[in-house]
């Protein structure tokens, strides 16, 4: 007799395993970084709202503004960054969260920029 675990098809899947335990930070920190990491920002963002709702901690407000500025979603991304500041005012993480805030700030003028730029084609600008 094997007493070696088998693996059927009767096992829980990962997801399976996280439904049975909304609350386990472990697994979403885990899986919002690996979505994060292959560049499914959609995914990692969900996650982190999940952990933001369990516990929220600045070093995962941080991340979530990081992962907004990726999506070009910056003014969430600022207003995460700012909640660092709100709930740590004197925390070293403060500058961490300054720096990604001012970041987003200056990728969303350049985004901005752009867009502007794009719109202004030859056709609509006025001749001299």
């Amino acid at each position: 007799q094997s007493h070696q675990p088998q693996h059927t098809s009767s096992q829980p899947s990962l997801p399976s395993k996280q439904d049975e335990s909304p609350n386990n930070e472990v697994l979403y920190h885990i899986l919002a970084k690996s979505y994060q990491e292959i560049g499914n920002f959609v995914d990692a963002l969900n996650f982190y709202e999940k952990l933001i709702y369990i516990h929220p901690d600045p070093e995962l407000y941080i991340e979530r503004g990081n992962i907004l500025s990726n999506m070009k979603r910056f003014d969430e991304a600022i207003s995460s960054y700012d909640k660092v500041f709100e709930l740590n005012p004197n925390d070293e993480l403060l500058s961490k969260a300054g720096l990604q805030k001012l970041a987003a700030q200056l990728q969303k003028v350049d985004w901005e920029n752009m867009a502007q730029r794009s719109t202004n084609s030859p056709q609509s600008q006025p001749e001299l």
